[in-house]
């Protein structure tokens, strides 16, 4: 019996020293996550972008998001889709022709994304 209690004590004071050693959670993760910037890319036809800055000021001040409009000829833009999305440097958003999203799809160039 004198054994045995002498055993459970030896476990539970080692299991309380290691818990002690772990890292310290005081939840500062979480608030640097809440707080980080956040930068959204968007690629518009050449010469259309100032039509996107006023939606571009109310999305910025509504969700405290910084949004870069790049303006990319509207026919270069898959060519340099199938090289910059792999690369993790393409766009956020694209404005692409209805007629050029299905193959821009198939290819997997572009994705749907749900938030």
């Amino acid at each position: 019996m004198k054994k045995a209690l002498s055993l459970l004590t030896v476990s539970a004071l080692s299991i309380g020293m290691l818990s002690a050693c772990g890292p310290k959670d005081s939840g500062k993760k979480e608030e640097s996550k809440a707080k980080k910037d956040y930068d959204l890319l968007v690629w518009e036809d050449e010469k259309k972008g100032v039509g996107l800055e006023p939606a571009v000021k109310s999305f910025e001040k509504k969700y405290n998001v910084k949004v870069k409009v790049e303006e990319v000829q509207m026919t270069k833009q898959i060519e340099k889709l199938r090289l910059d999305g792999p690369a993790g440097t393409g766009p956020d958003v694209v404005t692409l022709p209805h007629d050029h999203i299905g193959n821009a799809v198939t290819e997997g160039v572009v994705r749907r994304f749900v938030l």
